[in-house]
C-alpha cells in the first residue's frame, strides 16, 4: 500500500494491559517519572519486543502516515499517537501506540490535536485522497495530517510515483505473459 489507511487494531500482548495498569499507578504517585527513559527500558524486555513486534503486524511493517516500508525505508519507530511528553499516562496503552518510519515521527514530533486521523480508529479515506501520487485533502482534517507529516514532500511523491510505476509494469508483464 502506498496511501495511508485504516487498519483493523490487533491485541495487545499478553501482558501489557498489567504493564499499562502498574504504570499508570507508578505516575499518580510521582511527578519525577522520566517517560522516554522508561520507555527505552521497556523496549529492551521481552514484553516490550512483542509489543513492538505486535505493532509492527498491525501495520503490515508499513509506516501509519506514509505508509513506507519500514525496515526498506528506515528503522521502525513505535508512534505514540497522544505524544508520551504531554500524555504520559498512555505510554503503555496500546490503543496508543502505532508504527510510523523516522521521517514522519519526527515531523510529527509532540504535536496533537483531537482531530487528528488515527488510522485504526477514523478511515483515512474520509479525509485525504490520492490523486495519482499526490495527497488531497477533502477537508481541513486531510489537509492538516497532509501537513502535518509531510505526505506531499518531493521524496513521498517521488517513492508512490516509483511504486505506481512497478505496479502497472507487473500488472503489464502478466497481461503480456
Amino acid at each position: 500500500m502506498i496511501k495511508m489507511h485504516k487498519v483493523e487494531r490487533n491485541d495487545a500482548p499478553d501482558g501489557l494491559d498489567k504493564k499499562n495498569n502498574e504504570w499508570r499507578k507508578k505516575i499518580t504517585k510521582t511527578s519525577t517519572v522520566d517517560v522516554n527513559s522508561e520507555w527505552t527500558k521497556f523496549r529492551k524486555t521481552k514484553l516490550g519486543k512483542k509489543t513492538v513486534q505486535s505493532v509492527i503486524e498491525m501495520y503490515a511493517g508499513c509506516c501509519m502516515y506514509c505508509e513506507g516500508e519500514i525496515g526498506t525505508v528506515a528503522y521502525e519507530q513505535v508512534e505514540h499517537f497522544r505524544p508520551k511528553s504531554k500524555f504520559p499516562e498512555l505510554c503503555f496503552e496500546y490503543s496508543n501506540l502505532h508504527l510510523a518510519c523516522p521521517k514522519c515521527n519526527d515531523l510529527k514530533g509532540n504535536k496533537f490535536e483531537d482531530d487528528y486521523i488515527d488510522p485504526a480508529i477514523t478511515d483515512p479515506r474520509n479525509h485525504i485522497k490520492f490523486v495519482g501520487w499526490a495527497a488531497n485533502g477533502k477537508d481541513d482534517i486531510g489537509k492538516t495530517m497532509i501537513d502535518l507529516v509531510g505526505l506531499n514532500q518531493p521524496d513521498r511523491m517521488k517513492y508512490r510515483k516509483k511504486v505506481y510505476r512497478d505496479i502497472l509494469e507487473r500488472l503489464n508483464y502478466i497481461y503480456i505473459v
